[in-house]
């Protein structure tokens, strides 16, 4: 008998497969990171 996952289990696998799919969008997982730090960059500087 399996225990259902739990909701944060749940959220962070949508998490890693929309990272997934966006690194295949912008060319690689090195490019996404260079996009992802320079966003919270930006947001850490408007804050």
């Amino acid at each position: 008998m399996t225990t259902p996952p739990k909701p944060e289990t749940d959220a962070r696998n949508e998490q890693a497969k929309l990272v997934e799919a966006f690194a295949k969008k912008v060319g690689g997982a090195e490019r996404a990171k260079e996009i992802l730090d320079s966003l919270q960059a930006l947001r850490d500087k408007a804050a």
